[in-house]
């Protein structure tokens, strides 16, 4: 039963890290600086998969941005709704 409370936890942090942008655009900016060197293209397939990572980075980021940015908007939206009906939230 304990192991099965630690793979739990285990597991949770893994999922917790998959949503941490920051981490996510500080590694973008890393490799962006490293595709900038010129050895770093000596190795095509280093930098192959470097620059697979950085596209998916990217698109990552661009997802996670984005729903937070139409949650923001959503919450405007319903704090408004709410004040014109008389209601805090």
């Amino acid at each position: 039963e304990l192991q099965s409370s630690r793979r739990t936890k285990r597991r949770s942090k893994r999922r917790w890290c998959v949503f941490d942008v920051a981490r996510k655009e500080t590694e973008i900016t890393q490799l962006e600086k490293e595709a900038a060197q010129p050895a770093f293209w000596d190795d095509h397939q280093a930098a192959q998969k470097a620059m697979q990572r950085l596209a998916r980075l990217k698109e990552t980021v661009a997802v996670w941005c984005g729903l937070a940015d139409r949650m923001r908007s959503l919450r405007e939206v319903t704090v408004q709704h709410a004040e014109a009906k008389g209601h805090t939230l």
